[in-house]
Order: C-alpha cells, then structure tokens, then sequence
C-alpha cells in the first residue's frame, strides 16, 4: 500500500485508519494496517456493525492487536518496553460495543463504555493478567482486575486465622492503563482488622494501649498520585479509629494531610437523640513554594436517631443505622485564596441521599456544561442545592433529583436548574432501566470571546448518549441569536 493512501472511518471519538475500507450497508470492513486513532494497532481486519452517526456500533476483532512504545516519547514501564522493542500484545476482543457519548469528554472516567472479559494479557513475562475487566476509551484501555486467589509462600502461617473469625480482611482493586505514551497502575487497597487484641505503649509515664482498625493505599502512576491512611483503636478513648492520612502528587512533601476521630457523642436536641461522630481535620493544597494556598477544612458526621443512641443492645443485630444524617458536614476555608466553603449530604437509613448542598465564596473553580464551562477560575459565590432521591444497591439503582445551581461571579450571574429520572432495577427476573434529564439556564455571562451575554438555554437528553438543545443569546455586537440543535 502507498504511504498516505488510507481510509478514515470515523465514529464520534473512535477514528480508524486503514488501508482497505469496505462498506455493505450497516457493515463496516476494515483491513491493511487498521489503526485507533494513532495508537492500538489490530493484526488483522476488523468489523463495524452499525450506523457510524448513531450513538451505539458494535466492533467485531477475531485475530488482536498490539500497541508499540517509542524511546523519547514513552513514560515509566512503556519507556522500558521501548527500548527493548517490545511491544504489549492483545488478544481478539471478540464482540464490544462502541458509544459515542457526547455528554462526557473521551479523555473522562465517566466516558461510557462497555467491559468486556478476555482470557489473557501479558505485559512483559513478569506481568500478566488472568481474566481481566477490559475497556477501550478513545485514548486508553482499562484493565480492571479485584478478584483473585493469592499463594504466597507460608501464607497459612503467616496470616493466622482460624475457622470463627477473620481478625484481618482486605479488599484490592486494580487497574493498569494502556494509553499511547505509558502504561499506568491504579492499586487500591483497603484493609479493616476485628482483632480484639491491644497492644501497651507508654505515653511518657501514662500507659496506652492500641489495636490496628484500618490501613488503606492507593497508587495511580498516571495522575502521579499516592496516599495512605492508617487508624488504630485506642482503649481509653472507646473510639473506632484514631489516625491520619497522607497524599503525594509526586513530590516529596505530601499535598494532603488528614486527622480523624472516629468517636461518638451522643447528646439530646429538643428532645430528638443526636449522633456526633466521624470527626476530621486536614490541610490541604499545600505547597511549600506558596504557603498562600494552603487550604483547611474539617468536617463530622450527625445522625439523629441513631440505634445505638436509643437501644443499644439492639445495635449488634440491625446495625448502628440513623434515621436521617448529616454525612460528611464539612468547613472548608483558605485565607490567602479568598474561599470558604461548607457542605453536606442527608441520607436516609445511611442508604437513600435526600439532599446535597453546597455554598462557597471567594475565588474558586466552576463548571457548566451549558456554556462549555470546564472548571473555569472565577470570584464570587455558588450554591448549589440537590434535593430528591438517590439510592445505589446491588440490585437497585435510582436517582429521581432535581439540582438549583446559583452562580453570582465575575463570569456569570445566573440560575441552572437540572433534573433528573435515572432507573434501572433488577430483580429476580425483573429487569428494566428508564432515563431522562433536562437542564435549563438563565443569565448574563463572560462568553470565551470575552462579550457580556445574556443568556436562556434549555437541553433535554432522551438518552444518556444524545439531546435536543434550545438556545437564545443576546451580544452587543453580534445582536440576537437563536435556534435548536441535537448535541
């Protein structure tokens, strides 16, 4: 084939590039040197099924694929694979499905995409998977491993257990990233300890004495991002877990650093039985080169009602559930930036989230979708109120919500309103799934171009994937525009 002579074969964010392109009505057939945008290279010929302007397609590959590293351009593990010619081979993906999801940047976690499971992946000999979650983003592809058997050598000796109780249990979920330039690990790790046993350590001439509760890690080499947290439970103070976190970005001086104390008070409120609990301190954004950012918060948790404030031998059997609470009640402030900030989420029964609240002032960031705002810096004040039901479970998954979001900043000046009918149920052989979301804005804004605008904008989604968009803008220069669009 002639250099320069291939075919593109576009599908939203997914671009394909080959050498021979055949087209019978829905059915794409693409072969010689077929390519995804630039950097996953199949070995053989691959099959498109579906209407490339729709928002769903199937791609069919029999015979794999690889991707090849660089020397010069390539990052941590690929840079090695680079300068020993290596290259990351795929097995046949079989049958996935492909979205053009025009609500999320490609480049997002929340990008949708389908998993799929393939037997095998080798990296190098040292590193291979076994049945992996896998997921092709435009830019990347996820590998998601969190089951497993370990054998480690004297693994029963070492970890003592016996057939009653479990005094220490972990749970790992893993993932590597394949993108163009590196291969990236993302490792959490989370362990919680029932053990009984406490062990003496003497705070100068006062004995205490101390039982391991938490430790968790979690590593993402592509954000460059590390952090650890460890609780133990002290006797004395009757607390679940004292301890701290840390977070790195790279540097050696930690960006975040945390204190928590998770110990109940229990105190009475016109008569209502009230929870204080969960208590956290921390800094972060810091920055030795600008002490300026540093930025505090610290938050608690509140329930009312609470099982163990009202019957506590009750507790062991239902759970130390509340009937409503405050989770996560934070404070957060930064004096040379200018902001503060509180918020929290209420729940029901600590499962159902009934309202999510919001307000900070000062310089700070702001998105909206509507006017293609992607985390923008801006002054003045937001609030942002949610109010309806959200419920995550196994076999259940609802959210019914509707969210006012105030702007009054040096950017925009204007109220958002969004809302939202997310099902999707199943159970036993019930099984069914619903979706519709609409937004609507009005205000006068700073457009990219810097005019003022006012502004009235409504978009409806009948699908996760597409939506109808009606807009009216009004510039100095440019006068009045207006029309209807599908995004």
């Amino acid at each position: 084939a002639t250099q320069g002579s291939e075919k593109t074969t576009k599908f939203g964010p997914y671009v394909f590039t080959s050498y021979t392109k055949v087209e019978d009505r829905n059915v794409t057939t693409l072969s010689g040197y077929v390519t995804l945008n630039g950097w996953l290279r199949f070995s053989d010929e691959i099959i498109l099924t579906g209407d490339l302007e729709s928002e769903k397609i199937q791609m069919t590959d029999s015979f794999g694929g690889y991707i090849k590293y660089y020397p010069g351009t390539s990052e941590g593990l690929s840079s090695y694979l680079a300068s020993k010619n290596m290259v990351v081979d795929l097995p046949p993906l079989g049958n996935l499905n492909l979205h053009n999801d025009t609500t999320n940047k490609p480049t997002s976690d929340d990008y949708r995409v389908d998993a799929a499971v393939i037997p095998i992946i080798y990296l190098t000999d040292a590193f291979k998977f076994h049945a992996p979650g896998f997921m092709l983003y435009p830019d990347r592809i996820v590998l998601d491993v969190n089951k497993f058997n370990t054998e480690f050598p004297f693994q029963d000796t070492v970890l003592k257990t016996d057939k009653t109780k479990k005094p220490f249990s972990f749970e790992i979920e893993f993932q590597c990233l394949l993108t163009s330039k590196n291969i990236g690990i993302n490792l959490e790790y989370e362990s919680k300890s029932d053990t009984k046993t406490y062990t003496q350590f003497n705070f100068g001439a006062m004995p205490m004495y101390f039982s391991p509760n938490s430790f968790d890690v979690k590593i993402n080499t592509i954000k460059n991002e590390y952090y650890i947290k460890y609780t133990t439970k002290v006797l004395f103070l009757n607390a679940k877990g004292i301890g701290f976190s840390l977070k790195w970005d790279g540097n050696l001086v930690p960006k975040e650093f945390r204190l928590y104390a998770d110990k109940k008070i229990n105190t009475t409120i016109s008569g209502v039985p009230v929870t204080i609990s969960d208590f956290m301190l921390g800094v972060t954004d810091i920055d030795i080169k600008n002490i300026s950012s540093l930025k505090f918060e610290g938050s608690m948790d509140v329930s009312t009602a609470t099982v163990s404030s009202v019957l506590p031998k009750l507790e062991k059997w239902v759970d130390d559930v509340s009937v409503l609470k405050l989770d996560d009640a934070k404070l957060a402030f930064s004096p040379g930036k200018k902001y503060i900030s509180v918020s929290t989420d209420v729940e029901l029964f600590n499962e159902i989230t009934l309202a999510k609240a919001l307000i900070e002032a000062g310089n700070f960031e702001y998105s909206n979708l509507l006017l293609n705002m992607d985390n923008e810096e801006v002054r003045g004040l937001h609030a942002n109120l949610m109010l309806g039901i959200i419920w995550e479970s196994n076999n259940c998954d609802i959210d019914l919500s509707g969210t006012t979001d105030l702007s009054v900043t040096n950017k925009l000046i204007g109220v958002t309103v969004t809302g939202v009918c997310d099902l999707e149920l199943k159970w036993w052989a019930f099984k069914e799934s619903f979706y519709s979301q609409g937004e609507a804005l009005i205000g006068i804004y700073e457009n990219h171009s810097g005019e003022i605008a006012f502004v009235v904008k409504t978009r409806a989604y009948k699908s996760k994937d597409k939506s109808k968009e009606i807009y009216l803008v009004w510039t100095k220069g440019a006068g009045l525009d207006f029309g209807v669009e599908t995004v």
